[in-house]
């Protein structure tokens, strides 16, 4: 700002007196509250509401379309133990024991809604060429993959990264709403939507996409007149909260309201006003008579629990999807939900993940609803005491035994028990025993990225083994490059262990693009900035590293290294006044 834009203070007019003369306060008075919801101090965005049609609901959907992968990237929406490189190959396997019983010159086409990351389908990908290179089997040749996602910027975003360059003509991005599974939109600014046909897919995919469609809880109440009571929810903000949301995001008190109206009437400049203040809203959640008066189905009435989350959206997505397929195709599920009667009314909930909500799916009800419509629900043994569960919903046998055989193994769960057992040595300090807990648990699953590189890190900081690490942290690199700042953090590490701060301040680097707002990424350019001789930036990084360390795990290592780099800048300053001085006094005492 220049000196003349500088604002200036206008001329009193009236006296200290007379300005706090001219105030009235009502006796008794206090802040004002909560217009129109009878609630001191906090302003009604909504009234009572399903869920489904909410404000949270509403912006929570706006949030996935605005943000693509970024909600992944940061950790708002746990992805690593949904995308792990065992369940690809699972599938896989199942794919390619189905595709057996196929023509010899029969496509094979895969369809995948809600692929998130992206990750599951680039691991099945290369499971599914390698498996049939193995088998001397041209299926990968004839396979079409079809990625999609309802957030057209997600799918984009698989594009920019390309993450599925290496698949060439057999992968098809497009965005895809799971509601009416049948309609793509290509990412291609020039690409037509296109409708897929009834009975042309041999392999539909659904991880963690039933949970996202439109559902509900219901509780019983023997005094409603269908004997069931709706979840819903209102919306507050609170007064206290008035000034700083104006400061912070440009928005006036008295909009809030209309913001809200109008978010829910889906105009998306509203939704997109409202999205950052989210952290900001209050949500209260009650049972009340249900919003539509239509009847309940009689999966749901014959269900003995009190609470039961009714997931009518994916049942109906469900119908569709199965009409996609083959005769003898088959549709792989996984999801969180209860997977007997008798946990439905413990595991009948909703779940926050950062913005986005997600419903549990009620499995038991969903294989009834499967057998009605005349296909088959398979689960592995040993499912129903799994936090995660899976089903392979088909009509033939053809990958039945392939499914169950691989499913039923508790490989995958054992390596995370392993990986969680070393962690445990490590805090304990018996070094020795984590070596073997993380060596045992990569012989099962070697090809787990986010277990190579915690077992990476463990080398390299604790073990000081930082070669070793590299050849791990380089293996998971080539598996997962694109979206993981943890990684290319790891393998700053060894390279900065290794004395080569060039080369880990380039990871470091690679890390803050993948992730712009990481405690981690910027401790560790402190380090490397400061060992480049950068002070400034280093300051910089420590700034921002103790700015988005929210739970404070790096903030000892920050403070110590502002201390150093202070340190650092204040020797620098004395030298240059030392040679400053030389210089003068060379001039001065010349004769």
């Amino acid at each position: 700002m220049r000196p003349d834009d500088t604002p200036r203070a206008s001329t009193p007019t009236r006296s200290p007196a007379e300005v706090l003369g001219s105030i009235e306060i009502a006796s008794g008075s206090s802040v004002p509250g909560d217009r129109g919801s009878g609630e001191p101090g906090r302003l009604r965005l909504q009234d009572w509401s399903p869920i489904v049609g909410s404000l949270e609901w509403v912006l929570a959907s706006r949030y996935w379309e605005t943000e693509g992968l970024a909600g992944f990237i940061r950790s708002e929406v746990p992805y690593v133990i949904n995308n792990t490189p065992w369940v690809a190959e699972g599938a896989a396997r199942v794919v390619l024991a189905a595709s057996k019983s196929l023509p010899a010159d029969s496509p094979v086409r895969i369809l995948e809604l809600g692929a998130g990351i992206g990750l599951f389908a680039s691991h099945f990908l290369r499971s599914f060429r390698k498996l049939c290179q193995e088998q001397g089997r041209d299926d990968y040749e004839r396979t079409t993959y079809f990625v999609t996602d309802g957030s057209r910027r997600t799918a984009r975003q698989w594009g920019e990264h390309g993450l599925f360059e290496e698949h060439g003509d057999h992968v098809v991005l497009a965005q895809c709403d799971a509601n009416t599974p049948s309609m793509l939109r290509p990412i291609g600014e020039d690409a037509a939507p296109f409708e897929l046909d009834p009975g042309s897919m041999h392999v539909v995919f659904a991880n963690y996409v039933l949970d996202t469609l439109p559902a509900t809880i219901l509780k019983r109440d023997p005094a409603l007149p269908d004997g069931f009571a709706e979840i819903r929810s209102r919306v507050y903000v609170s007064e206290a909260h008035r000034d700083e949301i104006r400061r912070r995001f440009g928005i006036d008190w008295d909009d809030l309201e209309g913001l809200a109206t109008r978010a829910c009437a889906d105009e998306g400049d509203a939704q997109d006003a409202l999205l950052p203040i989210l952290p900001y809203l209050e949500f209260e959640v009650a049972f009340g008579e249900r919003a539509h008066a239509d009847p309940l189905p009689k999966e749901i009435l014959d269900v003995q629990a009190d609470r039961v989350v009714w997931n009518h959206g994916a049942l109906e997505a469900m119908r569709r999807i199965l009409s996609l397929l083959t005769t003898d195709g088959c549709l792989l599920i996984r999801d969180l939900g209860p997977a007997t009667d008798e946990r439905i009314g413990d595991l009948s909930y909703v779940a926050r993940f950062g913005p986005s909500l997600a419903f549990t799916v009620a499995f038991p009800i969903l294989d009834r609803t499967v057998a009605e419509i005349g296909w088959a629900s398979i689960s592995p043994s040993g499912d129903e005491e799994r936090a995660i569960h899976t089903r392979l919903i088909t009509r033939s046998n053809s990958s039945i035994t392939t499914f169950r055989d691989w499913f039923a193994d508790d490989l995958h769960e054992r390596a995370d028990a392993l990986a969680e057992e070393a962690t445990r040595r490590i805090n304990a300090g018996r070094y020795a025993d984590a070596l073997e807990a993380y060596r045992n648990a990569l012989e099962l699953c070697p090809d787990d990225w986010h277990l190579l590189a915690n077992a990476g890190q463990f080398l390299t900081q604790q073990l000081l083994r930082p070669q070793e690490a590299m050849e791990l942290l380089s293996r998971a690199l080539e598996i997962q490059p694109n979206f993981s700042a943890h990684l290319w953090n790891s393998f700053g590490n060894c390279h900065f262990v290794l004395g080569d701060p060039e080369r880990a301040h380039a990871c470091y680097l690679r890390a803050q693009e993948i992730h712009g707002a990481d405690a981690q990424t910027e401790t560790n350019l402190a380090y490397s900035w400061t060992a480049l001789g950068r002070y400034e930036e280093a300051l910089e990084a420590v700034a921002a590293g103790l700015y988005f360390d929210r739970d404070a795990r790096f903030e000892s290592a920050l403070l110590t290294k502002q201390k150093e780099v202070l340190a650092l800048l204040q020797r620098r300053r004395e030298e240059e006044d030392q040679r400053a001085d030389r210089r003068h006094e060379g001039f001065s005492g010349a004769r």
